[in-house]
């Protein structure tokens, strides 16, 4: 029994492997280098360092979260981005607060995507986070600013959404609850009135949001 293969199809080598040490608990996964490699700079520099004979190829991410990891290598292996199966809590959530944990997981993997240098992540995630009308609460919002820089397209989404949801009165009660940064930026828009679109245009901003990715 004789087996075809394309001449044209790409070779993996499945015995080169890295170790990945992920949360402060230090919860282990072994990743093809191929594979993550060919999604994330981070990781395809780390494959590339030069590593003593025997000594296995370990990278640590204390600060990422566990389930977040979990549903990156999902996407990694099956071009899936899921993330309701890794974040479930202990209890049966109410409809609003499994919107919640849903929509943190989106921002979450938006940037271990700036973590890992990973721009197909950014974009896959981004495009949850319209598609599922990310509403920008005071921590999530606190999380983007503090690990994004200035120029981030998470923040125009940021942004933009919270310029389009609220009204001036509102803008007015939730002052105390955002960064500075938000406020001001938020405040700039009312200021000149921006007309922001309803969702349904707000959609066809999406390509917009995304960024170019590098071809493989």
């Amino acid at each position: 029994m004789s087996v075809h293969i394309e001449a044209d199809e790409p070779s993996y080598d499945y015995n080169n492997v890295i170790y990945v040490l992920v949360g402060p608990q230090e919860e282990a996964s072994v990743v093809h280098e191929n594979f993550i490699g060919a999604k994330s700079k981070f990781f395809a520099a780390a494959c590339r360092k030069e590593w003593l004979d025997g000594v296995r190829k370990l990278v640590r991410l204390p600060e990422v979260e566990s389930s977040i990891f979990k549903s990156y290598l999902n996407w990694i292996y099956t071009g899936h981005l899921a993330v309701k199966d890794t974040v479930k809590s202990e209890s049966e959530p109410s409809a609003g607060a499994e919107h919640a944990v849903e929509h943190a997981a989106f921002l979450k993997l938006y940037l271990l995507g700036y973590k890992l240098d990973d721009v197909s992540l950014r974009n896959q995630a981004m495009t949850l986070m319209v598609k599922h009308r990310f509403q920008p609460v005071p921590s999530m919002v606190k999380l983007a600013f503090d690990n994004t820089p200035q120029n981030s397209l998470l923040r125009v989404k940021l942004i933009s959404s919270a310029a389009k949801h609220w009204s001036r009165t509102t803008f007015a009660k939730r002052i105390a609850d955002y960064s500075s940064e938000f406020v001001h930026a938020i405040a700039i828009l009312l200021m000149r009135q921006t007309k922001i679109s309803p969702f349904a245009d707000f959609l066809e901003m999406l390509p917009g949001l995304l960024e170019d990715e590098p071809e493989t």
